[in-house]
């Protein structure tokens, strides 16, 4: 209902629709599968075979090179926004101001990745 308030239901709503769903699959991927899967049997453990200190070295190893590879994540998406808008999106194309506004969109949401990979 928010978005539909805001966006209506024409070019805005599907651009904005577009734009959303790639950086959304890489934070499912990234941030609630990968993480959780990988990281909580190994930091656990660490915890319980390992003394506390090297169990936060692996967790701030982790940390570090998760932000890295989210930080080069984001800027990749932002950079090629106009690509992934076409292929996410080919139709788009052929409207000039629907597709510009979706690769605006894009660039404007791909930081989400980031920052929602540290919230829990």
């Amino acid at each position: 209902m928010v978005v539909a308030y805001y966006f209506g239901a024409g070019m805005a709503a599907d651009a904005f629709f577009v734009a959303f769903r790639l950086p959304n699959l890489l934070r499912r991927f990234v941030a609630e599968g990968a993480m959780s899967t990988a990281f909580i049997p190994v930091f656990t453990d660490y915890l319980t075979n390992r003394t506390r200190e090297e169990a936060i070295r692996a967790a701030s190893a982790l940390a570090t090179l998760m932000a890295i590879g989210l930080a080069i994540l984001t800027i990749v998406g932002v950079v090629f926004a106009p690509f992934w808008t076409a292929l996410f999106a080919p139709g788009f194309a052929e409207e000039a101001g629907k597709f510009a506004l979706t690769v605006r969109l894009t660039r404007l949401l791909f930081p989400y990745i980031f920052s929602s990979a540290w919230s829990p």
